[in-house]
Order: C-alpha cells, then sequence, then structure tokens
C-alpha cells in the first residue's frame, strides 16, 4: 500500500489539477496511475469517516433522547433527585428539589444547595461527600433540608455509585425522600422508650411478654439486669427461669401461672429468685392475660425486684418488735397526734396501757375523758392547752380509772411546729402506778 506522505502529496497535486467534479471525473483526468490510487485511497477513507460520523451523531442523538427521558422520570419522581460527578460534585437536581428549596438550577449547581442543609447536619454531609470521592459507598443519611418558605424538613438521603468497564465511579446518583413526620413519631417513641427503661431502672422494674402455645419469653432489657442474665434478643425458651425460682416458692408460683392460662385469672405473685451468681431475690410479678377465642394466649406483665424493700421492711418489723418488747417490760407506750388532721396513732403497748382493744382504734376525747379521774379534768386540759399554745414540752401526770382500779399515768410528748403553730405531738406514757404506790 502507500505510505500516508505519498498520499498526502498526491492529494496536494490533485487540489492544484482539480477545482470541481465527481470523483470518476476527477479520476479520469488524472494520468498518474500513482496519483489516482492515492485518490480511491482517500476518497475510501473519507467515506469511512462520514459513515463513523453518521454513527457517533446517531449515538449522540440516542443519548441525549435518553438523558431527556431520564430528566422527565426524575422531574416526575416525589423524591428530590441529585446527580453527581466522581468527585462528588453535583451537576444536576431535578425539578422536585428545585421547587422544594426555591433555588434555580444555576444556583443549586454553584453551590447554593449547600445552603439549604441545616447547620447542625452540614458536617455530617461533608463527611459523606468525602467518602463519595474516595469511593466509599456511603450509608443513608437522615438530615435536615431547608424549604423554600425557611422551614427544615427531615429527609433520607440514599446515594449509589456508577462504575465504568474499569471499575472506576463516574457518576454517583442520590435520592432525598421527605421523612419528616415519621422521624418525628419515631423520636417520640424513642424519648419514651428511654424515658420508661430509665424509670423501670429506677425502679428496679422490668417487663416481660410470654407466649404460652411456644413456650417462649421475651424481656426488657432491666429485666436481664434484674436476673442477673446476659440479654438476648428476640423470643427465648423460658424453662431456664422456671429452674431458677426458689425451690420452696415454685409450688405457688407455678399454681398462679395455670390459675392464669387455665381461668384468664391476673397473676400476681411474690417469689425468691436465684440469680447465676448465687444471689438471692425477692421479687413481685403482676401479668394480665391476653385471649383470642376464648383461650390464653399469652401473658405481659412486670416483675420488680423488691429485695431492698423487703430487707427494709423487715429490719422495721424487726425493729418494732424490739420497740414493743421494750414498752413492755418498761410499761411505756409512745403515740402520735397530728392536730393539723386530727389523726392519732397508738403503739401496742399503749392499748394495753389504756386496757383498750387495737381493733376499737384510737380513743377519742370523750372517750377518754370517760376514764380520767374527775379530779384531773382541769390538770390534764391546762396541760394540753398550754402545750399546743406554746409548743413547750408536754410533762403531767394524771389517773385513769377502771372500775374500783386507779392507774397511774405519766405522760410526755415534744411539739413539731409549722408556720408558728403546733401541727403534731409526739411522745409516750408510762404506767407508774406501782412506783406511785410504793
Amino acid at each position: 500500500g502507500l505510505s500516508t506522505d505519498t498520499v498526502r502529496t498526491y492529494w496536494q497535486r490533485i487540489r492544484q489539477k482539480v477545482g470541481a467534479g465527481t470523483r470518476g471525473e476527477i479520476i479520469a483526468t488524472i494520468s498518474d496511475k500513482n496519483t489516482a490510487a492515492a485518490l480511491k485511497t482517500v476518497e475510501t477513507e473519507k467515506d469511512a469517516l462520514l459513515q463513523e460520523m453518521l454513527r457517533r451523531k446517531s449515538v449522540e442523538n440516542a443519548l441525549r433522547a435518553s438523558e431527556k427521558q431520564w430528566h422527565q422520570l426524575a422531574d416526575a419522581m416525589p423524591q428530590m433527585v441529585f446527580v453527581s460527578n466522581s468527585k462528588a460534585k453535583p451537576v444536576y437536581f431535578n425539578a422536585r428539589f428545585l421547587e422544594y428549596t426555591g433555588l434555580s438550577q444555576e444556583e443549586a449547581l454553584k453551590g447554593a444547595w449547600k445552603r439549604t442543609i441545616h447547620f447542625e447536619d452540614i458536617r455530617r454531609v461533608s463527611r459523606e461527600l468525602k467518602r463519595f470521592a474516595s469511593g466509599d459507598v456511603p450509608a443513608e443519611l437522615e438530615v435536615r433540608i431547608r424549604r423554600f418558605d425557611g422551614e427544615y424538613r427531615w429527609h433520607m438521603n440514599r446515594a449509589a455509585s456508577i462504575r465504568n468497564e474499569h471499575g472506576r465511579i463516574t457518576q454517583w446518583y442520590g435520592t432525598s425522600t421527605d421523612i419528616h413526620e415519621s422521624k418525628l413519631l419515631r423520636d417520640r417513641l424513642l424519648d419514651s422508650t428511654t424515658f420508661l427503661s430509665q424509670a423501670q431502672r429506677i425502679a428496679r422494674l422490668g417487663s416481660y411478654e410470654y407466649d404460652v402455645k411456644r413456650n417462649l419469653g421475651r424481656w426488657s432489657e432491666n429485666l436481664f439486669e434484674i436476673f442477673g442474665i446476659e440479654s438476648q434478643d428476640g423470643w427465648f425458651d423460658s424453662d431456664e427461669f422456671m429452674t431458677r425460682i426458689h425451690p420452696q416458692d415454685v409450688p405457688h408460683v407455678g399454681q398462679a401461672i395455670r390459675e392464669t392460662i387455665d381461668r384468664g385469672a391476673a397473676f400476681n405473685e411474690l417469689y425468691r429468685y436465684i440469680r447465676p451468681d448465687g444471689q438471692v431475690i425477692r421479687v413481685h410479678s403482676v401479668a394480665n392475660p391476653v385471649s383470642e377465642n376464648g383461650k390464653v394466649v399469652r401473658l405481659i406483665g412486670t416483675v420488680q425486684d423488691i429485695t431492698e424493700q423487703s430487707e427494709t421492711e423487715q429490719r422495721l418489723r424487726d425493729s418494732e418488735r424490739l420497740l414493743e418488747e421494750a414498752e413492755e417490760v418498761a410499761g411505756i407506750g409512745s403515740y402520735y397526734w397530728d392536730l393539723s388532721e386530727d389523726r392519732s396513732h397508738w403503739s401496742k403497748s399503749m392499748y394495753r396501757i389504756f386496757e383498750r382493744k387495737p381493733e376499737k382504734g384510737v380513743m377519742n376525747a370523750d372517750e377518754f375523758y370517760e376514764i380520767l379521774h374527775p379530779d384531773d379534768h382541769e390538770r390534764y386540759t391546762d396541760s394540753i392547752r398550754k402545750t399546743i399554745e406554746t409548743g413547750q414540752p408536754l410533762d403531767t401526770h394524771y389517773r385513769l380509772v377502771f372500775g374500783n382500779r386507779l392507774k397511774h399515768i405519766q405522760a410526755r410528748g415534744s411539739t413539731t411546729f409549722e408556720n408558728g403553730k403546733v401541727v403534731r405531738l409526739v411522745g409516750t406514757c408510762q404506767d407508774v402506778t406501782k412506783q406511785r404506790i410504793s
């Protein structure tokens, strides 16, 4: 074949000799065979180039038509759509984005879109853009985007990369979906759940659900903590739980569960539970049955760790018992009188001293004066009046009449003030009959 330089030389000669005409006419005027061959080669290449140009033009037209259709589709979407280049720089925003933000395409592409992102979210967005540029696939991102009227609404941003045949990212396609209402609802639910969890933790309370048919349980995080068991997600076998109930409490707990399942009775039980670390705790569990077609299918309830409360109550009972024993030995009874509510409380020894049955309750004033020695009425009344009016401690002696018997009582008491007035009187009454007689 002819070299490129040869073809170029012959072509220059042809241009000098020929001004116009068809290819056949031009070739007919050329006597030099080499020049004619060169012309044929050039014409062949020109035809091939023309065909390539036509093919590329057709492809470009098809691409433009496809791009137009894609833009029409993007503009019809309810979500905001954006396209970025390989460096994460936006090159397109759909009509929904422009309508929502009030920006023009030109303004948005020049960077004004950044001003629509809430200032508390812009750093997170910037970090994600860097991930775009580095080729990492970004996670879903929740951001607040400002509407044209100034209101910020929560949106879920998602993006996917487009890669060429060499695996290199050429573009990013993304969407922003309005999730404002669901986001606020989810946050309120989360706040409520967090509040409930914290309140339960403070109260040492946990919640549970029990599926009767499958014998599976589902516990709150706090309940795992109370029972000292590692947290588990979802449903789990409840048999292990039953094996850790204190052996002495298994019969009545099992019976209560059967009654709840068989008869739909509410579950309300106190029992001891042995934690994996060996600690025995006391719990109070209540549950309501849920029925379907007349059968109990699950229980929903709570468990409260009352160990500390039980121990405190036991210490209080022990203390009260010791106080009662001490009062009985010393012949002393204690009392509490709330003047603001006219409410009184007596210890058990007070009832013994006044020879009154506890089920009758504290004596009222009329009942007291019936057994008070008549000669002591005025002195006792003056003592009480003076204590209430001045707040001075009560310290008085009086006699009680029981048939033909007399009891000598030494009464003492201290006062409590509120807003300058005596509101409470707390004290003791001691039977000093033996001392007086002797």
